[in-house]
C-alpha cells in the first residue's frame, strides 16, 4: 500500500488519535512532501491533534489537500461508498 492509499484510509475510517499521530511522525518525510507539498506537510506534521476529534481531523486534512488530490480523494470516496438501497412496502 502506498503512502496516499494509507492517509486515505485514515480519512474514511475511524481511528484513535494517538495512532494517526505516531503513523504521520513515522512516515517517510521526503514520500510525504512529494504527495502533499512541502508547506502541506509542514502544517499536517506540526498540528496537534490532541484537543481534536476524529472528524475535525479529517476536516483539516482534507481542506490542506492539493487540488489533485482532492480529486483523488473523491474518486476513491465513489469506489467506497456504497449506497443502501430498500424498498419500501405500504401494506
Amino acid at each position: 500500500m502506498n503512502l496516499k492509499e494509507e492517509l486515505f484510509q485514515y480519512l474514511w475510517f475511524d481511528f484513535k488519535i494517538s495512532d494517526f499521530e505516531n503513523w504521520i511522525y513515522k512516515k517517510d518525510s521526503v514520500r510525504f512532501e512529494e504527495l502533499t507539498g512541502k508547506d502541506v506537510y509542514l502544517d499536517i506534521i506540526s498540528e496537534d491533534y490532541s484537543e481534536m476529534s476524529t472528524n475535525q481531523i479529517k476536516r483539516y486534512i482534507l481542506d490542506r489537500l492539493t487540488n489533485d488530490l482532492k480529486a483523488d480523494w473523491e474518486k476513491y470516496v465513489n469506489d467506497k461508498y456504497i449506497p443502501l438501497i430498500g424498498i419500501c412496502q405500504n401494506r
